[in-house]
């Protein structure tokens, strides 16, 4: 008996056919979704890497830019100090406030005092003036021997109020109006906060 519906040889052949061109389709589309999901991701990463580092870049820049201003504002500070040791010597309870007030101003600063021509402190902004002779230490002995008034800053020095710490000094000479070595104005800063400041400074 004849069949009504002969097979079509190719069918099975175009289904598979149609099948794969759909797979592949959706192969094709598929991998491009994620490709521009992938270039996508890395694009923001790009981004937010470029914008943490410009933040981290003005983060140092401002940092630095405060460090050079603390700095600058100790100078200026000695400097007015300097210029007024040079033609007398004030009242002591008058200038020690004087001296704890600028300290309080400058808070990266230990405390700041005065040591005449034989290195015993004649002025502090501490509450206790300390009673130890600095004579033998380096920054004074440059400014003793050196007539200029730069800002000297010491190397690391162990603290003799507190034994059990170290600092590190910024000063600056004192000249009498006859040229006469005329004492140190000298600033203390914590270690920690040494490091912090001139690590900042030099960033």
């Amino acid at each position: 008996m004849p069949h009504r519906n002969p097979p079509d040889p190719g069918g099975p052949l175009r289904r598979i056919s149609s099948t794969s061109l759909i797979i592949a389709f959706a192969l094709v589309m598929t991998a491009s979704i994620l490709g521009v999901m992938t270039w996508k991701a890395f694009d923001a990463k790009k981004a937010a890497l470029a914008n943490g580092s410009a933040d981290i870049q003005n983060l140092v820049r401002s940092l630095s830019e405060h460090a050079s201003h603390t700095i600058q504002a100790v100078d200026i500070a000695m400097a007015g100090m300097v210029d007024l040791l040079k033609y007398r010597d004030p009242e002591p309870d008058r200038f020690n406030r004087y001296l704890a007030e600028t300290a309080k101003t400058l808070p990266q600063l230990r405390g700041i005092g005065v040591a005449d021509s034989k290195g015993n402190w004649s002025y502090s902004s501490l509450a206790e003036q300390p009673r130890h002779n600095v004579s033998d230490r380096s920054y004074f002995a440059y400014h003793r021997d050196t007539p200029d008034n730069t800002l000297r800053i010491s190397e690391l020095l162990q603290s003799r109020i507190d034994a059990r710490s170290s600092m590190i000094v910024l000063s600056k000479r004192i000249t009498k109006l006859d040229g006469s070595f005329g004492g140190v104005v000298a600033a203390a800063v914590d270690k920690d906060q040494a490091q912090i400041l001139f690590r900042d400074a030099v960033a």
